[in-house]
């Protein structure tokens, strides 16, 4: 990861690392001992760069082993985790520049009150900014899939910066490019104050990626230059460890 993360920052950007506590394949969760999370720290205090961080992302979901949903329905044991994670890390690395990012799914998922983002929010000590994961498998809008946590976000947490740090459309069902169109169109309008979207180009449950069409490359690239005068950035997938 080291070598990785020098040609990012020699190439003038900033990385952003997802830290997943489970093991992949098999999904089993795993216990963090300290010496492990000593030898990441280790790493970015060898890179000592900006570097945003982000750990156990969409815990309101039902999918990953870190979630309220498979652990008895409360937020206590992720909020507990996420400190140990940020202080080993924070002391060890010695690096300033890390911004730590509390990233949820767009959609609680189950849709009940102890399942809200907020019953999993570590600490405003504890997050520089918040992130929110969404994607398009079948025919929703931008909107339709992120205006509701947004407005819960800028409800809840007015002093954070909002990043969208997970986003794509399938191409599968629906005309990608169309889609694509109206997301640049809503974000540089009606959410002009986030700042950053990364864009999710893996070929996973199905193919997120834009060369998959020429015509959602074409539209990608038309949509990035109305960006670029407003001076927002877009990053590719994250490296996740």
């Amino acid at each position: 990861m080291a070598s990785t993360l020098k040609i990012i920052k020699d190439s003038g950007a900033i990385p952003m690392i997802t830290l997943e506590p489970w093991l992949f394949p098999s999904k089993r969760p795993v216990e963090i001992d300290d010496s492990t999370l000593k030898e990441f720290a280790t790493v970015l205090k060898d890179y000592n760069g900006p570097v945003f961080l982000r750990f156990a992302h969409e815990m309101n979901g039902n999918w990953y082993p870190w979630s309220g949903y498979q652990n008895q329905k409360r937020g206590s044991s992720y909020i507990k985790t996420w400190h140990k994670v940020h202080d080993v890390i924070t002391k060890y690395s010695g690096n300033t520049k890390i911004q730590w990012i509390w990233s949820i799914n767009a959609e609680d998922v189950p849709s009940e009150e102890w399942n809200e983002p907020k019953n999993y929010y570590p600490g405003d000590e504890y997050v520089n900014i918040i992130g929110i994961d969404g994607y398009n498998f079948k025919d929703r809008s931008f909107g339709n899939i992120f205006n509701k946590q947004i407005k819960y976000l800028r409800t809840n947490f007015k002093n954070k910066t909002i990043f969208i740090t997970e986003i794509s459309s399938s191409s599968s069902e629906n005309n990608r490019s169309k889609w694509l169109k109206d997301f640049f169109y809503k974000f540089s309008r009606k959410y002009s104050d986030i700042p950053l979207f990364i864009w999710f180009d893996v070929n996973k449950e199905t193919n997120w990626n834009l060369n998959a069409e020429q015509s959602s490359i074409d539209a990608f690239k038309t949509g990035l230059k109305t960006l670029i005068p407003k001076e927002s950035k877009t990053l590719l997938e994250e490296e996740k460890i």
